[in-house]
């Protein structure tokens, strides 16, 4: 479970996380990257194309400052139903991805609306700071035009049609060896609901206040700028690369550590 700061969070930088090892993950480290933040799953038709994009987003601005964090969930469809371990083990041997990949998730929304599916993603800015976000069918190539300090951040989830269902340790391999991914997996959680994790919350509830529906689906995206706001949020079906204007725009900015 991500822990639930004791005072109101102001910035993304306020919460501590679990990664695909259950370990502490004090997000606090990415201040001064600009974050893409994804639920992910294993078994969704949205996988490969997520993935794929991811990579080559991640290979293209890591050196400049874009972190991409992966956040399994298994809460759409069933799709991510694998532990923690066999999840980054698909994520880093089928892709072969570099991004970190954090404990399962659960679904839970904060641009007001929960979590619509799969690889939502959402963009942060370089102050911890939500700034938009993006549709699962978002490609991440989409979120094109942004240049240093980008990361992505990938949060597993199950609670689409159960398409994340593996460990973190499954998804973590699957991500890695399949998709030789880059990026981190977090541990799973869940995304929307009761039991949406703090993290999520916070996301959702985006720069404004008004994004608070739930997480569609998997793959949901959203952007945090430097300073750990949230900038923007994308549906599941938005690829990567369609985000590239987004954060390139992002990574451009000055920023005072």
């Amino acid at each position: 479970m991500a822990s639930q700061p004791t005072e109101i969070p102001k910035t993304f930088y306020d919460f501590t996380v679990k990664d695909a090892k259950g370990n502490d993950a004090d997000l606090s480290v990415y201040k001064g990257k600009v974050l893409l933040v994804i639920n992910v799953a294993s078994k969704c038709g949205l996988t490969n194309s997520n993935y794929t994009e991811l990579n080559e987003l991640h290979q293209k601005y890591k050196d400049q400052g874009l972190e991409i964090l992966a956040f399994p969930c298994n809460q759409f469809g069933a799709q991510e139903p694998g532990s923690n371990e066999e999840i980054e083990d698909f994520v880093c041997t089928r892709f072969k991805s570099e991004f970190p990949i954090f404990d399962k998730a659960g679904k839970w929304g904060f641009f007001g609306d929960d979590i619509q599916w799969n690889f939502t993603k959402f963009l942060v800015d370089k102050d911890g700071k939500v700034s938009d976000r993006y549709y699962p069918t978002t490609p991440p190539l989409a979120l094109s035009q942004m240049h240093k300090g980008l990361e992505i951040l990938a949060f597993p989830c199950n609670q689409f049609a159960a398409q994340e269902p593996g460990s973190n340790q499954q998804i973590e391999e699957f991500v890695c060896t399949r998709f030789k991914s880059g990026f981190q997996i977090f541990d799973k959680i869940e995304v929307n609901g009761d039991n949406a994790a703090p993290l999520y919350k916070f996301l959702r509830l985006g720069k404004w206040g008004f994004f608070d529906d739930d997480i569609q689906w998997n793959f949901a995206k959203f952007l945090v700028d430097k300073e750990g706001k949230v900038v923007n949020r994308y549906y599941p079906t938005t690829l990567p690369f369609s985000l590239e204007h987004d954060i390139k725009k992002l990574l451009a900015e000055s920023h005072e550590c």
